[in-house]
C-alpha cells in the first residue's frame, strides 16, 4: 500500500534542510584558504632559511642546530596546513559530495576525519618538541616538555583507539 504523502510544509522544510548543507561551503572555503596561506608561508620561510643557511655557511657562521630548529618550524607550519586542508576537504566530502582523492586523503566518515587529524596533531606535537629540544639548553625544561608530550600523545592515542573501536562496532550492527 502507498503511504500518504507528507504535508506540503514538511516537504518544503525537508527540501530547505537538505539544501542548507551547502552552508558548510563557507567553512570549507575558510579552511582551504588557511591551508593555502600556511603552505605559502612555509615556502617563504623555507626559502628564507635556505638563503640564511647558505649565507652563514659562506661566512663561516653556520650553526647546524639553528638550521635544524628553523626547518622544524617550517615542518610544523606545513603540518598545520595539512590539518586545515584535511578539515576543509573532509567537511566537503562529508556534507557536499565525494572528492577524487588518493586513499590516504579520502574521508568517508567523521571518524575518518578525526583519526586523520589526530594523527597529524601527534606529528605536530613531536616536531614541536624536537624544535624546542633543539633550542633549549636546560635539561629540566626538556624533561618537562617530554613528559607533557607523552601525556598528550597517550591521551590522543587512547581517544583514537576508542573512536576506531566504536566505529567498528557501529559497522557490525549495520
Amino acid at each position: 500500500m502507498n503511504e500518504p504523502a507528507p504535508p506540503p510544509f514538511q516537504t518544503a522544510l525537508a527540501s530547505l534542510l537538505a539544501r542548507s548543507r551547502y552552508a558548510i561551503l563557507l567553512a570549507v572555503i575558510a579552511m582551504v584558504a588557511v591551508a593555502i596561506g600556511l603552505f605559502g608561508l612555509a615556502i617563504a620561510l623555507a626559502a628564507r632559511d635556505l638563503a640564511d643557511a647558505y649565507r652563514d655557511l659562506a661566512n663561516g657562521e653556520f650553526d647546524a642546530t639553528e638550521v635544524k630548529v628553523n626547518f622544524l618550524q617550517t615542518v610544523t607550519i606545513v603540518l598545520k596546513a595539512v590539518v586545515f586542508y584535511l578539515i576543509g576537504t573532509g567537511l566537503f566530502s562529508l556534507f557536499i559530495g565525494p572528492l577524487p582523492m588518493p586513499a590516504a586523503g579520502r574521508i568517508d566518515s567523521l571518524t575518518d576525519l578525526e583519526v586523520k587529524i589526530i594523527g597529524v596533531i601527534v606529528v605536530i606535537l613531536g616536531t614541536s618538541f624536537l624544535e624546542r629540544f633543539g633550542s633549549q639548553g636546560d635539561a629540566g625544561d626538556s624533561l618537562l616538555s617530554a613528559g607533557a608530550l607523552t601525556v598528550a600523545v597517550v591521551g590522543l592515542a587512547i581517544f583514537q583507539l576508542i573512536i576506531r573501536r566504536d566505529e567498528a562496532g557501529a559497522r557490525e550492527r549495520r
